[in-house]
């Protein structure tokens, strides 16, 4: 008896994958997936402005990675040694729950956004992906 044919959908092209990998007109992602619980660092908190958020993400989107990285950081990306945090956020580690691996992966320096003046995200970053904790 012949064997089956494998179902060629089971098993799709990924060339579309690798032409994205190889693009220099990579754009920055975004996982939400290791947020704090704490309600004055999340979404829960009254303070947070969400429509300023997510304006200024869609602005860094518009923008190639690189085009990013290259901002001052007043309007880009800027690295903190977590030692040198002050407030509230001093002695807040990483989530548990962001992982040993990831940690190590995304260094000890925490990646900071910043929405105005006094609003920023504050994360680690893999890559080109921001994963923004408080």
């Amino acid at each position: 008896m012949p064997l089956k044919k494998k179902n060629s959908s089971a098993n799709p092209d990924l060339h579309w994958l690798r032409k994205i990998e190889q693009t220099s007109d990579k754009r920055m992602a975004w996982n939400f997936s290791f947020l704090s619980n704490e309600d004055g660092f999340n979404f829960s908190n009254e303070d947070l402005n969400t429509d300023l958020m997510l304006k200024r993400i869609a602005e860094i989107n518009q923008r190639t990675f690189t085009a990013f990285l290259n901002l001052p950081r007043a309007t880009g990306l800027e690295k903190i040694d977590p030692k040198k945090v002050h407030g509230k956020l001093k002695h807040k580690p990483s989530p548990s729950e962001f992982g040993e691996m990831r940690e190590k992966l995304a260094g000890p320096k925490y990646c900071v956004i910043r929405l105005s003046q006094s609003g920023r995200i504050i994360g680690k970053m893999i890559d080109q992906t921001f994963y923004p904790f408080f």
